[in-house]
């Protein structure tokens, strides 16, 4: 269905090449309808920072559930307890994907991607929640003196090591000049002129 043309000629469907409906041209080098808008500049510190942090992380808990994933294979003749392999083995895949989560998170992260940092705020907040029971729980086995296990104190030093990492994370992705830096990287790959 076709429209009759307006009174005074004017038909918007019908609009010359390189007209632009709000009264400007794009220039060379900017997106269309992004005026002023330009690379961004480099990325903070802090940023760098944190995605090392999120690769640090993602190394310890590959490395921790690997370790207590295999420790759990291991013969019941060498650590004197009947083991769950299957546990074991899901535990060590489960530990690996979410290594790979957080390295995608990191990645994202690192090349000023929004939806990277947003899943990095989800994902750590609900680590550093998990942590932050883990360790208030591991803290008062030490402290009552009723250890479950033997390595039940280094056991509280890491997670509660783990759960001030995840909130430095949090806090470092926050400060005002990630959070400008990650606004202008956003609207420079709207615009164009980043991929």
């Amino acid at each position: 269905m076709t429209y009759p043309p307006q009174p005074g000629g004017y038909d918007p469907y019908n609009q010359q090449p390189g007209y632009s409906p709000h009264g400007y041209d794009p220039l060379p080098g900017y997106g269309y309808g992004y005026p002023g808008v330009t690379a961004p500049g480099p990325r903070p510190q802090v940023v760098t920072i944190a995605a090392m942090l999120i690769v640090l992380t993602v190394l310890a808990n590959v490395g921790l559930g690997l370790v207590a994933g295999f420790g759990m294979i291991a013969p019941e003749e060498v650590t004197g307890q009947e083991v769950d392999k299957g546990g074991a083995i899901t535990m060590g895949i489960v530990s690996i994907l979410v290594g790979l989560a957080f390295i995608w998170c990191a990645l994202g992260v690192l090349r000023g991607r929004s939806g990277a940092r947003t899943a990095t705020f989800i994902l750590y907040g609900i680590s550093s929640c998990c942590g932050g029971v883990l360790t208030i729980g591991a803290i008062g086995v030490v402290v009552e003196g009723t250890k479950a296990t033997e390595g039940s104190d280094i056991f509280a030093i890491i997670i509660g090591a783990a759960f001030l990492v995840y909130l430095l994370v949090i806090v470092l992705l926050a400060t005002p000049p990630s959070n400008r830096w990650f606004r202008h990287t956003a609207m420079a790959r709207r615009a164009g002129l980043i991929a």
